[in-house]
């Protein structure tokens, strides 16, 4: 095992554990994740190309590892097969995986970074920074390869694997092998949410975001005899802050955690400077963009946050105050398996013995993992609990108050301790947030981090048991094919809507293509896309709805919104197309109004009715250059 990671037997806390078959692997990423922060700053075109390298040489190697990896442990070849294979059905529909305007938005940062080879803010500039270290790569691979968007979510099924592989090499060490070889068979498939981003089916950088704060916890060195690992470790799990605020949920508990073991084993004062050389130098950037850089447009969802003030708090209201915390609670964790799930039903409309079962294999799913996640919590306290009564403390030490009670936990596995934190910090999220709570998986995602935690937990005592470990070789294929099967439901449907969005699209880029169209109105949910797919020819506005997001790509919409009206086209969902009443009575009224002002107007326009869309193209909206 250390000849692995290059290093000599007996010698492991001397050099740093590296993350892959040799040390380099991570002393690239780390130096092109510091020369991405200098080049966000800078604006420095040149350091594009000398990102570019690090990037290729990184790719490169971390090819080569997986080769040496899959060689030493099979169950990770066998593990990456499996999710590749799973997958294959959804790569087949290429551009369906665009499940909406988000989606195409992310995918044409990189299309904007290679024009500009600017450092790469968001929408450059149009919205808030963070997260667009994995565009840039992006746009490194389509340097090479041109652009597409399997491309695309392929390298999203890249750093799921590293994802997987992280989770895999950060439990070994914690709990019995069968049970993490399971982990990594089944890949969370089941948990609706994580199985969403591996696809990259909805947009933001929260795989990213959790894979980095994975990558610090691997390198934490709990033993405080490596300084180069516990730098790297606060490094990245800080700098996963940059790609989404969302981990400071996650980051919080941990950092507690270390704070509490450097403080038992005397490396308090090791552990804050590391917290400090390491963190500070993965977060200067972002306090640079705070106080030196223009702030972006205060709008988007980020912008609309209300947290609960403490002069609001009443005691009269405690029981109200519980009441919706476990409204909160229930809502977020059940909608990290079924969210997308029922929309998916609805949006098929259907029914049917079928539909029943995935219901039920659905249901099973949500209450299995609410008693996992459960049981996790009272594993941990009663392993806390159960160190205290067992310290073994002589009289004298007793007597000198040299060993305090608390002494005794620094033998038990960090993680006992990281789970009920992160639970309370999770409840504490939920009590600020609950002037307007957020419902959306991708919201929630640390709390699927804390829930895969607990699996682990879970399975890995469950394993510890005599007789189940006795029969662990014919019990885990049939848990892994269960848990497999509770991935059913989304599956299918996930599916479904890859299919008919790929037909969807297929039908109307050509049209648009065909009647020569340059500029587009319509809704937010298909502006995007057809700006993608057409390769940015087909220029849009979302200003003409039903739904409009404005901040995003506003000089686009200033642009398409200057053409005079009767030189648009404007594509509208067809009445087939499954929405909310509100959209279909808004997009009916809208079409209506514009109908008969083109004929109040006697201008000439030509109908077209596709199987999904209706597109209404004036006569002057044809332009004999084409798209």
């Amino acid at each position: 095992m250390t000849k692995i990671f290059g290093l000599k037997k007996g010698k492991a806390n001397s050099k740093i554990a590296s993350l892959w078959p040799t040390p380099f692997l991570l002393y690239n990423f780390f130096v092109l994740c510091a020369l991405f922060q200098i080049y966000l700053i800078s604006q420095a075109p040149f350091l594009y190309y000398i990102l570019e390298g690090l990037f290729f040489l990184e790719l490169v190697t971390l090819f080569a590892a997986f080769v040496q990896l899959s060689r030493q442990k099979k169950i990770l070849l066998l593990a990456f097969a499996l999710i590749v294979a799973i997958r294959i059905p959804f790569y087949l529909q290429g551009n369906g995986l665009i499940f909406h305007s988000d989606n195409a938005l992310e995918a044409l940062q990189p299309l904007e970074i290679q024009d500009s080879h600017r450092a790469p803010f968001f929408l450059l500039n149009s919205s808030g920074h963070n997260g667009t270290l994995k565009y840039l790569c992006v746009a490194f691979i389509w340097d090479i390869l041109g652009k597409s968007y399997t491309t695309f979510v392929l390298f999203q099924l890249l750093i799921f694997l590293v994802f997987i592989y992280l989770f895999y090499e950060i439990f070994s060490r914690l709990v019995t092998k069968p049970a993490i070889n399971l982990l990594v068979l089944a890949h969370f498939a089941f948990i609706e949410v994580i199985f969403d981003y591996s696809l990259f089916l909805r947009a933001a950088p929260y795989l990213e975001m959790l894979t980095v704060f994975l990558l610090g916890v691997y390198l934490f060195d709990f033993n405080f005899s490596n300084k180069r690992k516990l730098f790297l470790a606060f490094y990245f799990l800080l700098f996963s802050s940059y790609l989404h605020p969302l981990i400071v949920f996650l980051i919080v508990p941990f950092g507690l955690v270390t704070i509490v073991y450097s403080w038992l084993k005397s490396r308090f004062k090791l552990n804050l400077l590391a917290l400090l050389a390491g963190g500070g130098l993965a977060t200067y950037h972002l306090l640079y963009y705070k106080f030196f850089w223009p702030p972006p447009p205060p709008s988007g969802e980020w912008y609309r946050i209300v947290f609960f003030s403490p002069a609001q708090f009443s005691l009269n209201q405690v029981p109200l105050y519980l009441k919706n915390i476990w409204r909160d609670l229930w809502t977020c964790f059940h909608n990290l398996f079924d969210f997308e799930f029922l929309y998916s039903l609805q949006f098929f409309q259907a029914t049917g013995t079928e539909i029943t079962l995935l219901k039920i294999l659905n249901r099973i799913a949500i209450f299995l993992s609410l008693g996992v996640g459960l049981l996790s919590l009272f594993i941990c306290i009663e392993k806390i609990i159960g160190q205290f009564k067992a310290r073994k403390i002589s009289f004298e030490e007793e007597k000198s108050i040299k060993v305090p009670f608390w002494s005794s936990l620094k033998d038990l596995p960090w993680v006992y301790l990281f789970i009920p934190l992160a639970f309370l910090i999770f409840i504490f999220k939920a009590f600020i947030l609950m002037p307007r709570p957020y419902y959306e998986p991708r919201h929630n995602i640390d709390l699927a981090l804390w829930l895969s935690f607990g699996f682990a937990i879970v399975l890995g005592s469950f394993f510890e048991a005599k007789i189940i470990r006795l029969q662990a070789k014919w019990l885990s294929p049939l848990i892994v094919v269960f848990l497999l099967g509770l991935a059913l439901p989304h599956y299918i449907f996930y599916l479904k809507i890859a299919i008919f969005k790929k037909d969807s699209y297929a039908q109307l880029i050509p049209v648009l293509r065909e009647n020569k169209i340059r500029y587009l109105a319509t809704d937010f949910s298909l502006a995007y896309p057809i700006y993608f797919l057409t390769n940015r020819k087909v220029k849009v506005t979302d200003s003409f709805g039903p739904v409009t997001v404005p901040f995003f790509y506003y000089w686009l919409r200033e642009e398409v919104d200057k053409i005079p009206w009767p030189k648009k086209a404007y594509l509208f969902f067809g009445d087939n197309y499954w929405r909310r009443t509100w959209h279909l009575i808004a997009t009916f009224d809208l079409k209506r109004k514009l109908i008969e002002r083109l004929k109040k107007e006697n201008i000439p326009y030509r109908v077209v009715n596709l199987p999904y869309y209706t597109i209404i193209i004036p006569r002057p909206a044809i332009d004999p250059r084409g798209p």
